[in-house]
């Protein structure tokens, strides 16, 4: 497992064209939240990257080279992955194209998503990289929204922000409880990554999150 995560941050070609993480300049050591986000966010543009290559015939994903930049980037893209799965999990439609109706389904998804970002970006502050929240939290629905125009994102992605924010000043003993098991579940995720313990690499973490958004869909009704 070491030599995957020295493989991925050498300063060598990723498998796939993939420019390097690069880890010496980013000083990682002691940080391992950073790393093993950095890990799944690698794992994950290499798959994106073969699909560019293999079935659109785009061109080789490219990380980028500043670290904050990296960070922001890796909370978009795995903390998307997660707020998807759920989506699917859950029978909730993940393909949303302009003039498709935006339901209250979509809305619980991306403040779920949100919320999964928020604890990334908490966790990755306390390891020493300044993010801009906000920005960070918003670019996660794009995940789901990539086929509209910026007009379209704005007007969908600004009142599923404010539901966010709801969620984090909201008190009670059933939310309280939902956000210290989501804190808790998106830890675990994130550093699965890079664990040897097999009994916490063998949790279904996608199962788990799942359970927090069908709970999230339940409260609606």
């Amino acid at each position: 497992m070491l030599s995957k995560l020295h493989r991925l941050f050498s300063g060598k070609k990723v498998i796939g064209g993939l420019e390097p993480l690069r880890k010496p300049e980013w000083n990682l050591q002691g940080k391992p939240f950073l790393v093993a986000l950095l890990g799944r966010y690698a794992y994950e543009a290499h798959s994106a990257s073969n699909y560019l290559e293999e079935v659109l015939g785009g061109s080789a994903i490219s990380f980028p080279q500043n670290l904050n930049e990296a960070i922001e980037s890796a909370v978009v893209e795995v903390a998307g992955m997660v707020m998807m799965d759920a989506m699917s999990d859950q029978g909730v439609n993940r393909v949303h194209l302009p003039g498709d109706p935006w339901q209250k389904q979509h809305v619980a998804a991306c403040v779920f998503g949100q919320y999964v970002g928020f604890v990334m970006c908490v966790c990755a502050q306390a390891e020493g990289v300044h993010l801009d929240v906000r920005k960070v939290v918003l670019n996660v629905i794009t995940n789901l929204t990539m086929a509209h125009p910026e007009t379209d994102f704005r007007s969908l992605a600004l009142p599923a922000f404010s539901e966010f924010q709801g969620l984090l000043e909201v008190e009670g003993q059933t939310v309280d409880d939902w956000k210290e098991s989501a804190n808790k579940l998106v830890q675990l995720y994130v550093l699965q990554w890079n664990n040897d313990d097999p009994d916490i690499s063998k949790i279904e973490t996608r199962e788990l999150f799942s359970e927090l958004f069908a709970s999230m869909l339940r409260a609606l009704n």
